[in-house]
């Protein structure tokens, strides 16, 4: 029992140690030219390392360049981000349109 309850521990860790992105670090070219999943690679790193809270919209986009979508109704841009889980998570920045800077961020999916 005790090496079946081993093995199961061992799979299940190399499982979920397989879903996770391989993280880089973030380089604003490479995030521009990049698919979902080399973004996903980076996402900690910008996150933890590249505050976007207080630049300005032009900042940001020169950044990150083009977001995947907007809605200009609640003022966000998302980017899209494979973080190897099977949803497609979104990197959504919340503009404030009073001062043109970014409000908040976060991610989800």
């Amino acid at each position: 029992m005790t090496r079946f309850v081993n093995i199961t521990a061992v799979t299940l860790l190399l499982a979920l140690t397989g879903c996770q992105p391989d993280h880089k670090p973030f380089d604003s070219n490479a995030w521009i030219e990049g698919d979902y999943r080399e973004r996903g690679r980076m996402s900690d790193d910008l996150l933890n390392n590249h505050p976007l809270e207080g630049i300005s919209v032009a900042e940001l986009e020169e950044l990150l360049g083009e977001p995947n979508y907007m809605d200009t109704s609640i003022s966000t841009k998302t980017w899209y981000l494979d973080l190897g889980w099977t949803a497609l998570f979104h990197l959504d920045v919340h503009i404030d349109t009073t001062t043109a800077t970014v409000d908040s961020v976060r991610v989800w999916d």
